[in-house]
């Protein structure tokens, strides 16, 4: 695990978070701690712990690898964790204190003998570990084993007055939904709100899809979080059940556009740069795109990162920064169009010493 606050670096005295960590993930980056009520984390350095309820001490001293303190050791105060914040500075003698961007406002209230200085973590999880990597693989390869599952019925479903049955019944986007995310739990994760979208509101790229599916476009979204580890996957299909010239020109242009992506991902080169390479190869095809402000087409960013976070640093899109080796990034362009519908596809790749890996193998077929 990389190191998400350097003191020296940041010019502070120790570092102070309080927050819980199930939904804060520089909070469980920094501890390993799962919880979802707040805790403390306290890093000088000479070392790092968390202060935590004495109900559940035995649990994070199983769980974590640093010194964990129970809140009973603190003077007992009206509001306990503040008492203990204030206890734990001045028994070290700290007066810089590096916090979060987000830490708790009436808490910092609270604290104004000592200078507080906001510190982004969120771009210092960006570059994975070997670790992490195989972590997030991991997930990846859960929400392909869902994408499976949902192809097989997409298979075995029929076209009726332009609607999909599926055993004599109506094949809905809450059917496939509910059955990938059955897959998703066998495997001990998670996914809030699967896209399952078919017809005109695949043209809306969250749309997370209702009703009775149409043979066509269909995207699957899927981006999964493991329960226990927290690494997030994200992997996108497009398809249909219907032969149409147009759906298949667009389908293939979308897959050269993220060809040109990957030839240009490798440590060095910019999220920047890789977006205006799929925005030029689809410009030349005749799309709108984000940089001619188009309202249809390409209306959206190339990629993001993947971690703990669905999305993270660092950036495919305008702006965006230095690639570096370890960064894992989605690449998912897509065209869409209210008269049509949309197309994406997404694959999520680890950027190498000089190109990068494509973490996804689940084949890109849009025809079922």
């Amino acid at each position: 695990m990389l190191y998400l606050v350097n003191l020296k670096k940041n010019k502070v005295d120790c570092f102070l978070s309080f927050t819980e960590s199930y939904h804060d993930s520089n909070m469980y980056y920094l501890s390993r701690f799962l919880s979802a009520d707040p805790f403390i984390y306290f890093k000088t350095p000479e070392k790092e712990s968390i202060i935590v309820p004495q109900m559940e001490v035995e649990r994070a001293r199983k769980d974590c690898n640093l010194r964990v303190r129970s809140l009973n050791e603190f003077e007992s105060d009206r509001d306990r964790y503040l008492g203990a914040i204030k206890e734990l500075l001045n028994e070290t003698g700290c007066k810089e204190v590096g916090v979060p961007r987000d830490f708790p406002l009436y808490i910092a209230q609270k604290l104004n003998n000592y200078k507080l200085k906001p510190i982004d973590l969120t771009e210092n999880r960006a570059v994975k570990t070997e670790s992490e990597i195989n972590l997030i693989h991991s997930v990846q390869k859960t929400a392909e084993m869902a994408m499976k599952k949902a192809v097989s019925i997409l298979k075995k479903s029929s076209v009726e007055r332009n609607k999909l049955y599926y055993e004599d019944r109506p094949l809905t986007s809450d059917y496939i939904r509910y059955q990938i995310n059955v897959e998703l739990l066998k495997n001990d994760c998670y996914s809030s709100d699967t896209i399952v979208s078919s017809g005109r509101e695949t043209s809306s790229p969250h749309n997370s899809g209702k009703g009775t599916l149409n043979p066509g476009p269909i995207i699957i979204d899927i981006f999964p979080k493991n329960r226990e580890n927290r690494y997030c996957g994200d992997l996108t299909r497009s398809f249909s059940k219907k032969t149409d010239e147009q759906t298949r020109r667009i389908y293939q242009d979308v897959l050269e556009a993220q060809e040109a992506a990957f030839d240009l991902i490798k440590p060095g080169a910019t999220g920047s740069e890789v977006h205006n390479a799929v925005c030029e190869n689809l410009e030349q095809k005749g799309y709108e795109t984000p940089r001619t402000n188009g309202k249809t087409g390409f209306i959206h960013s190339t990629g993001h990162g993947v971690g703990l976070d669905l999305h993270e640093h660092p950036r495919l899109s305008k702006g965006g920064g230095e690639l570096k080796e370890g960064h894992v990034v989605t690449v998912e362009p897509g065209i869409y169009n209210p008269s049509f519908g949309g197309i994406r596809i997404e694959d999520l790749v680890v950027v190498e010493e000089d190109s990068c890996r494509n973490l996804t193998t689940y084949r890109k077929n849009l025809y079922i």
